[in-house]
């Protein structure tokens, strides 16, 4: 009933945004954080990529619902971005036994929003089903397994050498009754780093089983004959089409293989997550704070120091975050914007991990910071120049604010 009605669900929903003075602002803003997070593949786990997938064709037909909302976007996301992006995924997976195809959305809704069939560039994109010889090559090697399966191996028995070497190294430590500071905050990195890759491996091979699965069922066995040759039966059902018959000898070999490496790496990683646990939040703890605590001050001393309307946020960003406990003591922060001292804050990492909570609430001010409230301008997030932040500081808030979605992850398996 869902499948049948989906349009319909979408149709209210935009007949109840309509009335919405701010609505297109909304819908620019979404779609420049899905091309920018695809762009920079800003996604630890492959059902965030999807999801970001998903829903693109359906904001892009949404905000293009007049001449004026067309030209408002594509200032500021030039067609050629999205065409990009929906050629390179031509089909996304939705459930195991579902998939979609941008183009095939974007076709279906131009029929309930009349002025998007004047998009005719978006239009104009093949459906997996439709797609030529030519092309069909290369999705082939960027789609099926057995054509990643020697690079997954090597990654696989490479990642199994250096997590266990990783592993015995915090057994060590904990063994320690003294250890030394550097050589303690070294080895709990380098664990950190682990379970980041082996989340990252997981992430990518799981979505490369999603995504074979899904490229199947867009183009089922059509040769009968070979089909025939399988089995006694002449009558064939569309789903044997799309699994049963849709796969290669070698390309079961690889799919085992690669679903075997998973469940391997994943075991591995599990049995061994309590072990691990106080070093992983030590190490977020130790990021946090450097960076609130250490490089929050050198902004505020420096390029901050005369913009009174951004040093409320960069305060409210340390007051939120910042573990005075853990520190010898808690700065001044007015003197230290009066002078120019550059005094380092002396702190002890502690296995506190901050939560869910704080971690959205460092993510919105940052994005106030960079945006000063105002998401309608050019560049996107932290491609803004007009933003007054300076390049190097800029960089900084960019990559703890990625950081910051990441931590949510190692939380969540630690």
């Amino acid at each position: 009933m869902f499948i049948c009605t989906r349009w319909a669900i979408l149709l209210n929903f935009h007949a109840e945004i309509s009335h919405l003075s701010s609505v297109e602002d909304i819908l620019q803003v979404l779609i420049i954080f899905c091309v920018e997070s695809l762009e920079i593949d800003f996604a630890l786990l492959f059902s965030e990529r999807h999801l970001l997938l998903r829903v693109l064709p359906v904001l892009v037909v949404l905000a293009t619902s007049s001449e004026k909302d067309c030209e408002s976007l594509y200032k500021k996301v030039k067609i050629n971005r999205l065409l990009t992006i929906f050629k390179n995924d031509p089909v996304i997976p939705a459930f195991p036994d579902l998939h979609l195809s941008p183009a095939v959305i974007m076709k279906e809704l131009s029929v309930s929003f009349p002025y998007f069939s004047a998009q005719t560039r978006l239009l104009s994109l093949l459906a997996p089903h439709e797609i030529t010889s030519r092309e069909l090559l290369d999705y082939q090697r960027r789609y099926l397994i057995i054509n990643h399966i020697g690079n997954i191996r090597a990654e696989h028995d490479d990642f199994v050498v250096r997590f266990a070497s990783a592993k015995n190294k915090i057994v060590l430590l904990k063994s320690t009754d003294v250890a030394d500071i550097e050589w303690s905050k070294e080895v709990k990195g380098t664990m950190y780093n682990m379970v980041v890759e082996g989340l990252e491996l997981l992430s990518r091979w799981t979505g490369l089983v999603w995504e074979q699965s899904a490229w199947k069922f867009s183009r089922p066995c059509k040769d009968a004959d070979s089909m025939a040759s399988l089995g006694n039966s002449t009558t064939f059902f569309d789903y044997e089409k799309v699994v049963r018959y849709n796969y290669s000898v070698d390309e079961r070999k690889a799919l085992l293989e690669l679903i075997g490496y998973i469940k391997t790496l994943g075991s591995m990683m599990q049995h061994c997550d309590t072990l691990v646990a106080d070093s992983l939040w030590e190490t977020i703890h130790l990021e946090v704070q450097d960076f609130v605590q250490d490089k929050l001050e050198t902004m505020l001393r420096t390029s901050f120091r005369k913009k009174k309307n951004l040093i409320r946020i960069l305060t409210d960003m340390r007051t939120l975050s910042a573990d005075w406990m853990a520190s010898t003591s808690k700065p001044d922060i007015q003197h230290s914007m009066e002078t120019d001292e550059s005094k380092e804050n002396i702190f002890y990492p502690r296995p506190v991990a901050p939560t869910t909570a704080q971690v959205h609430c460092l993510q919105f001010l940052i994005c106030e910071l960079v945006t000063g409230g105002n998401l309608r301008k050019h560049g996107g997030l932290f491609g803004n120049s007009g933003s007054g932040i300076c390049a190097d500081d800029l960089k900084l808030l960019e990559t703890f604010f990625y950081k910051l979605s990441f931590f949510l992850h190692i939380l969540d398996y630690s």
